[in-house]
């Protein structure tokens, strides 16, 4: 990790001899809709897994090294091999402002039944930017579009002008056709911001919960936010909503929201609650690195009387339990 926060990306590193991964971690797969509620970091995780390293190292005629690199809100996975690097990320996509994501000119393309364009420059380095849309739905909360960069800086390995597109196609296949599958039906939204109705949900284990879609790790904060305030339920308006926020209020002195956001900054995290480490405080707002192996932390905002750090520590165990 560089010092301004960034994950390193090996494009200037020495000759890939073997195929390697850096920051991957196993995640749970999901795919349409629910993918698209995914976090950043989760999606790149789900993105670089879509093919094996055998696959990939196919593709991009040699070894690779497949890694999670960029900033907090913008993770992507990157693939690279000796000669070609490919970069792939969700997110918030209008189809009707996609000038203003790829270059000109462009043409349509569509993979696993999902419509998207493509601009391809064949002057040396060679390069394809452009997006699919996953789903019809675009909203504030969710990333709808896989965006992607293919580059090469050479395309010797390749037995005809038509390759490098042909590649860029096999590529989107084999990442599109995982991604694109159906899901399950989202929980309904019943009011405004993407709010849902209430479902106690228990909290994946672990803390299983930084992987989980937003609309589904909302109810899970919930459901352990209200064990963590220990007051009946039925007291409390509790509203989790679509972008994974999570908020509680009983209208006189308890009042909290909670989510979970991509991090990469470890080093700000210089306090601990609950064998946790946590950002020192501002206002009303605690930050926690809820896991050591995820960039990701748990936002608590803190609207009712006194301190919320012993709040914090009956709420932390319960999302890592299990």
């Amino acid at each position: 990790m560089t010092n301004d926060g960034q994950v390193a990306s090996p494009w200037a590193e020495a000759e890939i001899t073997e195929s390697s991964d850096k920051n991957l971690r196993k995640v749970p797969r999901t795919s349409g809709e629910y993918f698209t509620y995914s976090s950043a970091e989760t999606a790149a995780q789900t993105i670089c897994h879509t093919m094996t390293p055998q696959r990939w190292s196919e593709l991009l005629h040699g070894p690779v090294r497949r890694e999670i690199y960029g900033s907090s809100t913008n993770l992507a996975c990157l693939v690279t091999s000796n000669r070609m690097r490919i970069e792939l990320a969700t997110q918030d996509l209008d189809p009707s402002g996609w000038r203003s994501y790829i270059g000109t000119p462009s043409r349509d393309i569509q993979h696993a039944g999902r419509p998207g364009r493509v601009s391809t420059s064949m002057e040396a380095p060679f390069r394809a930017d452009g997006y699919v849309t996953l789903v019809d739905d675009s909203s504030a909360a969710n990333r709808n579009a896989l965006t992607f960069r293919v580059t090469a800086g050479s395309l010797a390995t390749m037995d005809r002008p038509s390759a490098f597109t042909d590649l860029v196609d096999d590529v989107l296949t084999g990442v599109i056709e995982p991604l694109a599958k159906p899901s399950s039906p989202m929980p309904a939204v019943t009011g405004e911001l993407g709010l849902m109705g209430y479902v106690p949900t228990p909290p994946a284990p672990r803390g299983g919960v930084v992987d989980v879609p937003y609309p589904l790790s909302a109810q899970q904060l919930c459901t352990a936010a209200v064990a963590a305030l220990g007051v009946d339920p039925a007291t409390l308006t509790i509203a989790p909503h679509h972008d994974g926020q999570c908020r509680i209020t009983n209208g006189a002195d308890v009042a909290v929201s909670l989510w979970l956001r991509p991090n990469v900054n470890r080093a700000e995290f210089t306090e601990t609650i609950a064998g946790r480490p946590v950002k020192p405080a501002r206002d009303k707002l605690r930050e926690v690195w809820l896991r050591d192996d995820v960039p990701a932390s748990l936002w608590v905002n803190w609207f009712s009387g006194g301190d919320s750090t012993p709040f914090i520590e009956k709420l932390v165990p319960l999302l890592l339990a299990g």
